[in-house]
């Protein structure tokens, strides 16, 4: 029996060490190396002890990590406050002693004592203070010293989550703050001066109520009255209003409170080993205090690094963008990142660190950070802050159908979960297909009004709600255009109902600009603000543009972002919707589009009465909305995304939203795209010229130049002046690019061929699509008929 539990360690790629029975380590010699006795199994003999190493790779990319709870009196709170895992041991004296996981990285370890030293409320075993494996828990089947036989009580999967340090910390805090309050118990003041304290010391408000419920679990108080009491104190910190704090703090916890305030904020701080001396801001340490204040904050500042610069995510009080100064939109309550500024980063420090000088005198005096540290860290560009992908307001699944559910940042997609723990009910992690149909129908219910000229309308219309919901785990995903025949009818209604779903707010909305360069400076400040949804209002001009297109159809874009001086790099992560009159699409970007029509059939579709508001009902009903979409996902997943459609270049990813919905019998959204496609202004621009290049030329080679002297050539010319030439003047450099870029594109089949000639000219004729063409440099008689 020993020998096959052993065994399973080693099949797990956990590393062992072994020593004698009833000890807690190797002892004389033994404790020298103990990596000489690692895995090899024939230095194990029945009755030994079992170590098992932390710290160390057991899978590709996996790093063990252990936490040790030794106050029994917290294991209550355990579930409620550490990831779920399913390797695990304890004896008959401590049901729960040691409980596994696995992270991306090497975790130090970090033990968490109580004032005094006792007790140790929990311990992250992962590797040695120096970095290197040396860290070993004694495990089954071990005899403890006291005599009492170590047994496995979870023998499954380990669970692999990058935040079981910080949850850690959480539990700990927790624990900390039990013990301290004893018979007070978590009243009213105590409630709030926790809250205070906590969120002054940068922990999240999910982070508190959990760490507040929890408490309130243990000390026999109400659950429900803490998330209103952190609530009250979010909103007073927001509006600068007085709340209780340390000072109230160190109070409730009676006569040690002042050790205990300070304990704690040196736990979360990463500190606790600096006492209160903290930084000496002395000259020749510049890297050296940097980093230490790097350390601090990464902990609880809420700092993320996005595109070459350190940001912070905020939400908006109010409505940005309506005075029409700002080009984007905002609606009061939506989330978006910022860039991190020197004011506010000092301000972080300082919280995050006890700061000091010295005199003239000598004297070690408190000080607040020197501006040279905030403007150091600002300018690294490499930093140990987790890099951002971007911010959901909802739970989403991954690419590969994975349910990211989990409030807090999520290390394996660096997305940043953006609610409260209980603000939505449970995403089913085995959906039947049945589930997903009754899931599609709830999603269809806020749609009933909308006059969809067709199914497959409607089905970009679902197709962008359900898009929106995971669009931060596709690499692409087209543009979702909504138009109508006339004003009135609905269309941006329509489209904000997918920002409503995905983040509970109206999308950010921005109008074209006069120019595709203004364009690209409003789509690129969206960009870099890491919405999940933008939405262009109201297009007059044909949607168009290279920047549009490179959002498109690639993963990460340069951009150009109004406010900062030089390009950054940016992921491509929105889902672009765009609404208007009668939309048209041109260029590249007519291939890259879905567009569900509205028509009313009336002249004044803004006089229809309903009786509901379609907006309203989705804010309402949200909670259960996201989890249906997510539901329709999954099931096409767990069902091995069964069929398969024609492929749509460019969105490979995107196949999940249209497989899903063609699954359930809905129309392929995609089938919406012939008709942008017959639409484009930019192929009509095309099929004229060549019409009139054929009519002149007809299969003879010209160069560029001929054609702007050749009289006859007048209305060939006058055809490209309108197309190439914004002046109205004929420019042979203009018209060599528009030619350059149809080049060998077929529309009606015909297309423009481009020939090498002598000395470096090239020679250009109008040819049937898929004829093989003459030598080069050959100019082709004139057949009979031609007109010249």
């Amino acid at each position: 029996m020993s020998s096959s539990i052993v065994a399973s360690y080693k099949a797990r790629g956990i590393r062992l060490v072994f020593y004698e029975v009833r000890t807690k380590g190797p002892q004389g010699p033994e404790a020298v190396n103990w990596t000489a006795r690692d895995d090899q199994p024939e230095h194990y003999r029945d009755g030994m002890n079992v170590g098992i190493f932390t710290g160390t790779e057991i899978a590709s990319g996996r790093f063990l990590l252990d936490v040790d709870f030794d106050w029994t009196d917290g294991l209550p709170m355990v579930k409620a406050l550490l990831p779920v895992t399913h390797f695990g041991f304890g004896r008959a004296s401590k049901v729960l002693s040691h409980a596994f996981y696995t992270s991306s990285s090497p975790q130090p370890s970090r033990a968490y004592k109580n004032i005094g030293g006792v007790p140790t409320f929990v311990e992250l075993r992962g590797t040695t203070s120096a970095g290197s494996v040396g860290m070993q828990t004694m495990a089954p089947p071990s005899e403890h010293p006291n005599g009492e036989r170590i047994e496995l009580k979870m023998d499954g999967a380990i669970a692999h989550d990058d935040a079981v340090p910080r949850r850690v910390l959480l539990y700990a805090v927790a624990c900390c703050l039990v013990f301290h309050l004893g018979p007070r118990g978590f009243v009213h003041d105590s409630r709030l001066a926790v809250a205070g304290f906590l969120l002054e010391e940068g922990l999240t408000e999910h982070e508190v109520i959990a760490i507040g419920e929890a408490v309130a679990s243990i000390a026999g108080n109400d659950v429900a009255d803490v998330a209103p009491a952190v609530g009250s104190t979010v909103a007073k910190m927001r509006d600068g209003a007085r709340r209780r704090g340390a000072g109230a703090l160190s109070k409730a916890l009676g006569e040690n409170g002042k050790k205990v305030v300070t304990l704690l904020r040196g736990w979360i701080r990463g500190t606790e080993h600096d006492g209160v001396d903290g930084v000496e801001m002395v000259g020749g340490r510049l890297s050296e205090i940097v980093d230490r204040a790097e350390a601090a904050l990464l902990p609880g500042a809420g700092i993320y690094q996005r595109g070459g610069v350190l940001v912070r995510n905020v939400t908006v009080d109010k409505a940005l963008g309506e005075s029409g100064r700002d080009p984007v939109r905002r609606a009061a309550g939506s989330s978006m990142l910022v860039a991190v500024r020197e004011a506010w980063l000092l301000e972080m420090m300082g919280r995050a660190l006890p700061w000091s000088r010295l005199t003239v005198k000598g004297d070690r005096v408190p000080a607040d950070p020197a501006p040279i540290y905030a403007r150091t860290l600002l300018s690294r560009g490499e930093w140990r802050f987790p890099v951002l992908r971007g911010v959901v307001t909802a739970p989403t699944l991954a690419a590969d159908g994975r349910v990211i559910a989990e409030p807090g940042f999520d290390h394996a997609s660096g997305l940043l979960l953006d609610f409260a723990r209980e603000a939505f009910p449970p995403v089913p992690v085995n959906p039947s297909e049945d589930d997903a149909r009754a899931a599609l129908k709830r999603l269809l219910h806020p749609l009933r009004a909308f006059p969809f000229v067709d199914d497959a309308a409607r089905s970009v219309a679902l197709s962008a709600m359900l898009t929106a919901l995971v669009r931060l785990s596709l690499r692409t995903a087209p543009l979702h255009g909504f138009d109508a025949p006339a004003p009135g009818t609905g269309k941006s209604l329509l489209a904000e109902l997918a920002g409503l779903l995905a983040t509970g707010a109206r999308p950010p909305a921005l109008s074209q600009g006069k120019t595709a360069e203004e364009d690209e400076k409003r789509l690129s400040t969206v960009l870099f603000a890491g919405d999940p949804v933008i939405h262009i209002d109201n297009c007059e001009r044909p949607i168009a543009g290279d920047f549009l297109c490179s959002m498109l159809t690639q993963a990460v874009v340069q951009a150009r972002v109004l406010g900062l001086s030089e390009r950054r790099i940016l992921p491509s992560t929105a889902l672009v919707l765009a609404s208007g009159n009668n939309l048209a699409f041109a260029g590249d970007t007519s291939r890259r589009a879905v567009i569900a029509r509205l028509d009313a059939e009336m002249e004044r579709p803004d006089t229809r009465s309903f009786d509901f508001d379609c907006h309203a009902e989705v804010i309402a009903d949200r909670p259960q909305l996201v989890v249906d979409g997510l539901t329709v996902l999954r099931a096409f997943d767990v069902a091995g995304r069964p069929g398969r459609l024609e492929p749509m270049g460019s969105f490979e990813d995107w196949a999940w939203i249209r497989g899903a919905l063609a699954w359930l019998g809905c129309a392929d959204p995609s089938a919406t795209r012939s008709s942008i496609l017959d639409a484009d202004p930019r192929k009509d621009e095309l099929v004229g010229v060549l019409d009139v290049w054929y009519r002149v030329f007809g299969y003879r080679r010209v160069e560029v130049g001929e054609i702007g002297h050749d009289e006859r050539a007048a209305d060939l010319c006058q055809q490209l002046i309108e197309v190439a030439c914004r002046n109205g003047v004929w420019n042979g450099k203009s018209v060599g690019w528009w030619l350059r870029r149809h080049k060998d594109r077929v529309v009606g089949g015909r297309c423009l061929r481009a020939e090498p000639g002598a000395d470096g000219a090239r020679w250009w004729l109008a040819g049937e699509a898929g004829e093989a063409a003459p030598g080069a440099g050959t100019r082709l008689p004139f057949r009979e008929g031609d007109d010249l």
